[in-house]
């Protein structure tokens, strides 16, 4: 029996405080999320009818101590329809509040919403992947220290395919995955990059490529108006191809400091309607040459 959830919203008004129904804004079709300008945060609840009684069950956040943004709302609705619709064939509840983290659950949860590059998602569902099936634990807070530098030895002594600078950087997704699921920052995770410095210094391919000026002078002369444009800009401000493949026209900023002078700047910045985050998760600009 399908069964319908809606989202409401704790207003204060009139000195007063009121439970409204809210009005699903306008879904990016690329995304399948509201548009930038109306995904805002607020107090939101889950709201349906069961036994023939109205229930309420309050949104929560990914953000620890902020308020749950609309797109969070609407992620957990369609959740808490399909358990509620399906629970013949559904054991857990996805949006129960307070109960721990199901790894498995968690995993499936975190690989649907992680943005960016394809060759950065493949490498964190690999990795999530190898653990899941490795770990023999339920719950995402039963990752260890300990149990990950058990996993590690795994992968470096029965996966030939692992040197200790691939091993690393699996552990490290994990973690990334671990403090995420968990709302936590930077350095709360399990571990820090310190605990592996050895092993990511390891990297025989870490030594960068160096070109002469005659060898680029050399490549750019063989290169059409648009591949011109594009290792220019790449050459100019070193910014990784995705980061390339995701700007746009607001990107750009000119100004004219004076006379003859023209300032050009290049943003880059997470795009949600994209679903692609920048690697720190921060904005950065820079400063491009020529008149």
């Amino acid at each position: 029996m399908k069964i319908t959830v809606s989202i409401y919203e704790r207003l204060k008004r009139n000195g007063g405080w009121s439970t409204v129904a809210v009005a699903l804004p306008r879904i990016n079709k690329k995304t399948g999320q509201p548009f930038l300008q109306d995904d805002r945060r607020g107090k939101f609840k889950l709201s349906w009818y069961e036994a023939g009684l109205k229930k309420f069950q309050n949104v929560t956040s990914r953000s620890r101590g902020d308020l749950p943004l609309l797109s969070e709302a609407i992620d957990q609705r369609e959740d808490k329809q399909r358990y509620l619709s399906n629970r013949d064939i559904t054991t857990i509840d996805p949006t129960a509040p307070g109960d721990r983290k199901i790894l498995s659950v968690a995993i499936d949860a975190y690989l649907a919403e992680k943005a960016g590059c394809k060759k950065t998602v493949d490498a964190h569902t690999y990795a999530l992947n190898q653990f899941r099936n490795w770990a023999g634990i339920r719950y995402v807070d039963e990752i260890s220290k300990a149990g990950l530098r058990r996993f590690f030895e795994f992968l470096v002594d029965d996966e030939p395919e692992n040197s200790d600078f691939a091993a690393a950087w699996k552990i490290l997704r994990i973690n990334a995955f671990y403090r995420a699921v968990l709302g936590l920052r930077d350095r709360e995770g399990v571990i820090t990059k310190k605990d592996y410095k050895r092993e990511l210094e390891s990297d025989p391919d870490s030594a960068p490529e160096i070109y002469t000026r005659q060898e680029l002078d050399a490549m750019f002369a063989v290169m059409d108006e648009d591949e011109r444009l594009i290792f220019d800009l790449l050459y100019q401000t070193g910014l990784r191809k995705c980061e390339l493949m995701h700007l746009e026209d607001t990107d750009l900023f000119v100004e004219e400091l004076a006379p003859g002078y023209i300032k050009r700047e290049i943003r880059v910045q997470s795009k949600n309607h994209w679903k692609f985050k920048t690697k720190n998760g921060k904005s950065a600009q820079f400063q491009l040459r020529g008149a």
